[in-house]
Protein backbone atom coordinates (compact mmCIF):
# COMPACT_ATOMS: atom_id res chain seq x y z
CA UNK A 1 0.00 0.00 0.00
CA UNK A 2 1.35 3.40 -0.71
CA UNK A 3 0.57 6.70 1.10
CA UNK A 4 -1.76 8.21 -1.29
CA UNK A 5 -4.46 8.30 1.43
CA UNK A 6 -3.25 11.05 3.13
CA UNK A 7 -2.84 12.80 -0.20
CA UNK A 8 -6.55 13.32 -0.55
CA UNK A 9 -6.54 13.85 3.19
CA UNK A 10 -4.46 16.54 2.41
CA UNK A 11 -6.31 17.80 -0.80
CA UNK A 12 -9.39 17.88 0.85
CA UNK A 13 -9.41 19.18 4.02
CA UNK A 14 -7.73 22.39 3.10
CA UNK A 15 -11.20 23.41 1.33
CA UNK A 16 -12.06 23.96 5.32
CA UNK A 17 -10.42 27.05 5.21
CA UNK A 18 -13.71 28.92 6.38
CA UNK A 19 -12.27 29.46 9.62
CA UNK A 20 -9.93 32.12 8.49
CA UNK A 21 -13.18 33.78 7.93
CA UNK A 22 -13.72 35.08 4.32
CA UNK A 23 -15.36 38.61 5.28
CA UNK A 24 -13.15 38.87 8.74
CA UNK A 25 -11.13 41.19 7.00
CA UNK A 26 -13.64 43.05 4.73
CA UNK A 27 -13.46 46.29 6.86
CA UNK A 28 -9.99 46.67 5.75
CA UNK A 29 -9.98 44.95 2.24
CA UNK A 30 -11.25 47.53 -0.92
CA UNK A 31 -14.18 47.39 -2.65
CA UNK A 32 -15.97 45.41 0.50
CA UNK A 33 -18.16 48.04 2.16
CA UNK A 34 -21.25 47.60 3.70
CA UNK A 35 -23.60 47.48 0.71
CA UNK A 36 -21.00 44.83 -0.80
CA UNK A 37 -21.27 42.69 1.93
CA UNK A 38 -24.50 42.35 1.98
CA UNK A 39 -25.28 41.27 -1.42
CA UNK A 40 -22.95 38.62 -1.52
CA UNK A 41 -24.26 35.71 -2.69
CA UNK A 42 -25.67 33.06 -0.76
CA UNK A 43 -24.19 29.55 -0.30
CA UNK A 44 -26.05 26.56 -1.74
CA UNK A 45 -27.19 23.78 1.15
CA UNK A 46 -25.56 21.24 2.76
CA UNK A 47 -26.91 19.11 -0.45
CA UNK A 48 -25.26 21.36 -2.76
CA UNK A 49 -23.08 19.75 -5.41
CA UNK A 50 -19.66 20.78 -5.57
CA UNK A 51 -21.07 22.23 -8.97
CA UNK A 52 -23.11 24.61 -7.35
CA UNK A 53 -19.91 25.75 -4.45
CA UNK A 54 -18.17 26.49 -7.01
CA UNK A 55 -20.72 28.82 -8.72
CA UNK A 56 -21.50 30.36 -5.70
CA UNK A 57 -17.69 30.97 -5.11
CA UNK A 58 -16.95 32.29 -8.41
CA UNK A 59 -19.81 34.86 -7.89
CA UNK A 60 -18.28 35.42 -4.40
CA UNK A 61 -14.77 36.50 -5.22
CA UNK A 62 -16.52 38.61 -8.47
CA UNK A 63 -18.67 41.05 -5.25
CA UNK A 64 -15.48 40.94 -3.34
CA UNK A 65 -12.58 40.51 -5.35
CA UNK A 66 -9.99 42.15 -2.97
CA UNK A 67 -10.67 39.45 -0.69
CA UNK A 68 -7.64 36.97 -0.65
CA UNK A 69 -9.99 34.19 1.20
CA UNK A 70 -12.53 33.80 -1.24
CA UNK A 71 -10.24 32.54 -4.02
CA UNK A 72 -8.63 29.85 -1.27
CA UNK A 73 -11.80 28.61 -1.05
CA UNK A 74 -12.79 28.57 -4.55
CA UNK A 75 -9.42 26.58 -5.30
CA UNK A 76 -10.34 23.99 -2.77
CA UNK A 77 -13.73 23.42 -4.41
CA UNK A 78 -11.67 23.25 -7.76
CA UNK A 79 -9.62 20.67 -5.92
CA UNK A 80 -12.78 18.79 -4.93
CA UNK A 81 -13.64 19.03 -8.69
CA UNK A 82 -10.80 16.64 -9.57
CA UNK A 83 -11.27 14.05 -7.40
CA UNK A 84 -14.58 14.10 -7.99
CA UNK A 85 -14.42 13.82 -12.30
CA UNK A 86 -10.68 13.16 -12.59
CA UNK A 87 -10.08 16.23 -14.87
CA UNK A 88 -6.93 17.91 -13.64
CA UNK A 89 -7.32 20.84 -15.62
CA UNK A 90 -9.50 22.01 -12.28
CA UNK A 91 -5.83 22.09 -11.17
CA UNK A 92 -4.34 24.86 -13.13
CA UNK A 93 -7.94 26.55 -12.25
CA UNK A 94 -7.16 26.04 -8.42
CA UNK A 95 -3.29 27.23 -9.13
CA UNK A 96 -4.66 30.62 -10.89
CA UNK A 97 -7.05 31.05 -7.77
CA UNK A 98 -4.16 30.60 -5.56
CA UNK A 99 -2.06 33.24 -7.32
CA UNK A 100 -4.79 35.46 -7.07
CA UNK A 101 -4.78 34.86 -3.26
CA UNK A 102 -1.09 35.22 -2.31
CA UNK A 103 -0.84 38.50 -5.06
CA UNK A 104 -3.40 40.08 -2.71
CA UNK A 105 -2.09 39.09 0.40
CA UNK A 106 1.49 37.32 -0.11
CA UNK A 107 1.45 36.45 3.93
CA UNK A 108 -1.98 34.81 3.68
CA UNK A 109 -1.87 31.49 5.80
CA UNK A 110 -5.11 30.12 4.25
CA UNK A 111 -3.77 30.60 0.75
CA UNK A 112 -0.45 28.81 1.91
CA UNK A 113 -2.08 26.17 3.39
CA UNK A 114 -4.30 25.58 0.43
CA UNK A 115 -1.38 25.76 -1.89
CA UNK A 116 0.36 23.29 -0.12
CA UNK A 117 -2.56 20.67 -0.14
CA UNK A 118 -2.95 21.40 -3.97
CA UNK A 119 1.20 20.47 -4.34
CA UNK A 120 0.88 17.86 -2.37
CA UNK A 121 -2.20 16.36 -4.99
CA UNK A 122 0.69 17.18 -7.71
CA UNK A 123 3.00 15.41 -5.78
CA UNK A 124 5.13 18.20 -5.65
CA UNK A 125 6.04 16.77 -1.66
CA UNK A 126 8.77 19.65 -1.00
CA UNK A 127 7.23 22.23 -2.12
CA UNK A 128 3.93 21.31 -0.05
CA UNK A 129 6.34 21.09 2.82
CA UNK A 130 7.42 24.55 2.44
CA UNK A 131 4.17 26.16 2.31
CA UNK A 132 3.31 24.28 5.40
CA UNK A 133 5.59 25.45 7.32
CA UNK A 134 5.17 28.98 5.96
CA UNK A 135 1.55 28.94 7.08
CA UNK A 136 2.95 27.65 10.53
CA UNK A 137 5.45 30.50 11.22
CA UNK A 138 2.62 33.20 10.10
CA UNK A 139 -0.24 31.75 11.84
CA UNK A 140 1.31 29.64 14.70
CA UNK A 141 -2.24 29.17 16.47
CA UNK A 142 -4.11 28.23 13.70
CA UNK A 143 -4.44 24.68 13.46
CA UNK A 144 -5.42 23.87 9.40
CA UNK A 145 -1.36 23.85 8.23
CA UNK A 146 -0.43 21.13 10.86
CA UNK A 147 -2.71 18.49 7.87
CA UNK A 148 -0.81 19.37 4.85
CA UNK A 149 2.37 19.67 7.31
CA UNK A 150 1.65 15.81 8.69
CA UNK A 151 0.67 14.57 4.84
CA UNK A 152 4.20 16.27 3.69
CA UNK A 153 6.62 15.03 6.18
CA UNK A 154 5.18 11.16 5.65
CA UNK A 155 5.27 11.26 1.97
CA UNK A 156 8.94 12.43 2.12
CA UNK A 157 9.45 9.26 4.42
CA UNK A 158 10.46 11.74 7.57
CA UNK A 159 8.11 9.71 10.19
CA UNK A 160 9.50 10.85 12.83
CA UNK A 161 8.93 14.46 12.39
CA UNK A 162 5.66 13.73 10.66
CA UNK A 163 4.65 11.61 14.33
CA UNK A 164 6.01 14.41 16.35
CA UNK A 165 3.94 17.04 13.97
CA UNK A 166 0.95 14.85 14.25
CA UNK A 167 0.75 14.03 18.04
CA UNK A 168 1.21 18.42 18.63
CA UNK A 169 -1.88 18.34 15.98
CA UNK A 170 -4.12 15.57 17.83
CA UNK A 171 -2.53 17.69 21.80
CA UNK A 172 -4.05 20.74 20.21
CA UNK A 173 -7.08 20.03 18.36
CA UNK A 174 -8.18 16.32 18.14
CA UNK A 175 -11.10 16.36 15.46
CA UNK A 176 -11.59 14.67 12.49
CA UNK A 177 -8.38 15.94 10.71
CA UNK A 178 -6.63 14.26 13.00
CA UNK A 179 -8.03 11.16 13.92
CA UNK A 180 -7.77 10.47 10.41
CA UNK A 181 -4.36 10.75 9.70
CA UNK A 182 -3.88 9.33 13.13
CA UNK A 183 -5.74 5.84 11.87
CA UNK A 184 -3.29 5.72 8.65
CA UNK A 185 -0.18 6.39 10.80
CA UNK A 186 -1.36 3.24 12.58
CA UNK A 187 -1.94 1.67 9.83
CA UNK A 188 1.17 2.28 8.33
CA UNK A 189 3.68 1.21 11.55
CA UNK A 190 1.73 -1.98 11.86
CA UNK A 191 -0.83 -0.64 14.72
CA UNK A 192 -3.87 -2.69 13.72
CA UNK A 193 -5.54 -2.03 16.79
CA UNK A 194 -5.17 0.99 16.78
CA UNK A 195 -5.95 2.13 13.37
CA UNK A 196 -9.68 0.83 13.53
CA UNK A 197 -9.94 2.72 16.95
CA UNK A 198 -8.61 5.93 15.07
CA UNK A 199 -11.28 4.93 12.12
CA UNK A 200 -13.81 4.34 14.57
CA UNK A 201 -13.14 8.36 16.36
CA UNK A 202 -13.72 9.84 12.79
CA UNK A 203 -16.80 7.77 12.26
CA UNK A 204 -18.35 9.20 15.13
CA UNK A 205 -16.91 12.87 14.32
CA UNK A 206 -18.65 12.20 11.09
CA UNK A 207 -21.69 11.93 12.95
CA UNK A 208 -21.15 14.82 15.09
CA UNK A 209 -20.38 16.77 11.93
CA UNK A 210 -23.66 16.07 10.36
CA UNK A 211 -25.46 17.21 13.28
CA UNK A 212 -23.44 21.03 13.04
CA UNK A 213 -24.28 20.84 9.61
CA UNK A 214 -27.86 20.45 10.09
CA UNK A 215 -27.75 23.61 13.09
CA UNK A 216 -26.03 26.05 10.97
CA UNK A 217 -28.30 25.72 8.04
CA UNK A 218 -31.59 26.19 10.34
CA UNK A 219 -29.89 28.80 12.21
CA UNK A 220 -28.67 30.26 8.62
CA UNK A 221 -32.38 30.22 7.42
CA UNK A 222 -33.66 31.88 10.32
CA UNK A 223 -30.67 34.69 10.53
CA UNK A 224 -31.66 38.19 8.95
CA UNK A 225 -28.61 39.94 9.58
CA UNK A 226 -26.86 40.20 6.62
CA UNK A 227 -23.53 39.91 7.53
CA UNK A 228 -24.07 36.99 10.04
CA UNK A 229 -25.45 34.92 8.03
CA UNK A 230 -22.06 35.04 5.87
CA UNK A 231 -20.55 34.13 8.87
CA UNK A 232 -22.50 31.44 9.45
CA UNK A 233 -22.57 30.34 5.60
CA UNK A 234 -18.84 29.93 5.90
CA UNK A 235 -18.96 28.03 8.92
CA UNK A 236 -21.26 25.52 7.69
CA UNK A 237 -19.46 25.78 4.37
CA UNK A 238 -16.06 24.17 6.54
CA UNK A 239 -17.60 21.69 8.01
CA UNK A 240 -19.27 20.43 4.71
CA UNK A 241 -15.86 20.49 3.33
CA UNK A 242 -15.01 18.34 6.86
CA UNK A 243 -17.42 16.00 5.94
CA UNK A 244 -16.45 15.11 2.18
CA UNK A 245 -12.73 14.22 2.87
CA UNK A 246 -14.30 12.44 6.46
CA UNK A 247 -16.35 10.81 4.41
CA UNK A 248 -13.92 10.15 2.09
CA UNK A 249 -10.84 8.82 4.28
CA UNK A 250 -13.38 6.75 6.10
CA UNK A 251 -13.91 4.49 2.86
CA UNK A 252 -10.18 4.40 1.59
CA UNK A 253 -9.03 3.47 5.10
CA UNK A 254 -12.07 0.87 5.63
CA UNK A 255 -10.26 -0.77 2.40
CA UNK A 256 -6.39 -0.29 3.72
CA UNK A 257 -7.29 -2.19 7.15
CA UNK A 258 -9.57 -4.86 5.21
CA UNK A 259 -6.31 -5.30 2.49
CA UNK A 260 -3.56 -5.65 5.60
CA UNK A 261 -6.61 -7.89 7.13
CA UNK A 262 -6.32 -10.51 4.00
CA UNK A 263 -2.75 -9.95 4.30
CA UNK A 264 -2.27 -11.40 7.02
CA UNK A 265 -4.88 -13.89 6.55
CA UNK A 266 -3.11 -15.46 3.40
CA UNK A 267 0.32 -15.45 5.45
CA UNK A 268 -0.99 -16.89 8.43
CA UNK A 269 0.31 -13.85 11.11
CA UNK A 270 -1.91 -11.05 13.03
CA UNK A 271 -3.25 -8.76 11.03
CA UNK A 272 -0.72 -5.49 11.02
CA UNK A 273 2.76 -7.26 11.49
CA UNK A 274 3.21 -7.72 7.87
CA UNK A 275 3.11 -3.75 7.27
CA UNK A 276 4.94 -3.15 10.53
CA UNK A 277 7.78 -5.30 8.64
CA UNK A 278 7.50 -3.96 5.19
CA UNK A 279 7.65 -0.31 6.91
CA UNK A 280 9.78 -0.47 9.64
CA UNK A 281 12.18 -3.07 9.36
CA UNK A 282 11.19 -4.52 12.21
CA UNK A 283 10.74 -8.66 12.51
CA UNK A 284 7.60 -9.63 11.20
CA UNK A 285 7.33 -11.91 14.20
CA UNK A 286 7.56 -8.93 16.99
CA UNK A 287 4.20 -6.90 17.91
CA UNK A 288 4.16 -3.17 18.14
CA UNK A 289 3.85 -1.72 21.72
CA UNK A 290 0.27 -0.51 21.97
CA UNK A 291 -0.58 2.73 22.31
CA UNK A 292 -2.32 5.03 24.00
CA UNK A 293 -5.39 7.01 23.43
CA UNK A 294 -4.16 9.91 22.02
CA UNK A 295 -0.76 8.54 20.76
CA UNK A 296 0.45 8.41 17.42
CA UNK A 297 2.12 5.45 18.15
CA UNK A 298 5.69 4.38 17.75
CA UNK A 299 7.98 6.75 16.05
Amino acid sequence: MTHRVLITAAATFALALGAFGLLARGDRTEGTGPSVRASLPSLPPPSATTDQRIAALQQTVRMAPHVADGYSLLAGAYAQKVRETGDASFYNRAAGALRTALALDPHDAAALTQRGALELSRHDFRDGLRDALAARRLAPLVDKPFGVLVDALVELGRYGQAQRALQEMVDRKPDLAAYARVSYFRELHGDHAGARDALSRSQTFADALQSQINALYTEFVNMDDPLRRSVIEQKRLAAIAEQDRVKADIVKQTKAIADIEDEARRANVPAGWLRCCIWCGCSPMRAVPPSSSHSTGPS
